[in-house]
């Protein structure tokens, strides 16, 4: 899809405020090879967060910026969001030539919530999320454990965190959960290690938040 945004401004280089600027940025959105043809798109100044949403035709104005650095927002059904910052030329142009827009995934998880005194035995739930999706797992018990957590997904990587408190997560490497489980010594507590982490299939991490009596063991089964 050729991407044609026009939007007015008064521009910052000229010394009559009533004068404006026509900017033009274009680009062409495809993925896998394919071009994609529906999109919204959301251009700002470096000051401001003035969202647009494209007409059918492809065009948009925004009155009252001044400034010549641009973020630019592409979202479109299906693909994991880009966000570029581009700078308008002399002439009033941005080209974003290609972008790539990349398939939205699944995180399929397995995770073990418990006190920390006692993983062993826990039976796993399964959780699916795609990006900007939560979960809030429970222990299967009457402790009131729970793991609260979140997924992104920026171009091809997703990534986790915890939006509990203090959350915390250490790696365990790739290992299946019960293996993680079984080699977890009793009271285990994360502490200043990473609270946002980019997921691989396999990966293991044990998992902290806010209560220092619970904790959970997370791995990921599949990305895709």
């Amino acid at each position: 899809m050729l991407v044609s945004c026009l939007l007015a401004f008064p521009a910052a280089a000229q010394e009559t405020k009533n004068e404006t600027v026509l900017i033009t940025v274009r680009g062409t959105l495809n993925s896998d090879g394919k071009p994609v043809t529906a999109a919204q798109f959301y251009l700002s100044p470096a000051d401001s967060r003035t969202a647009v949403e494209l007409t059918p035709g492809g065009q948009f104005t925004v009155k009252g910026v001044a400034s010549r650095i641009y973020s630019v927002s592409i979202n479109a059904t299906g693909y994991a969001p880009v966000e570029r910052t581009i700078e308008i030329d002399a002439r009033g142009t941005a080209n974003l030539g290609n972008v790539k827009l990349d398939t939205l995934k699944t995180a399929k998880m397995s995770v073990v919530v418990a006190p920390r005194e006692g993983f062993k035995g826990v039976a796993a739930q399964k959780v699916d999320l795609r990006h900007r999706g939560c979960a809030n797992v429970r222990a299967q018990d009457e402790s009131g454990c729970r793991l609260e957590f979140c997924v992104n997904q920026a171009g091809p990587n997703m990534t986790v965190h915890s939006y509990s408190n203090h959350g915390h997560l250490r790696p365990l490497g790739k290992m299946t959960l019960a293996d993680a489980v079984e080699g977890l010594p009793k009271g285990t507590y994360v502490t200043g290690d990473e609270s946002t982490v980019t997921l691989q299939s396999g990966d293991v991490w044990l998992f902290d938040g806010s209560d220092p009596y619970c904790g959970a063991v997370l791995r990921v089964d599949d990305l895709n």
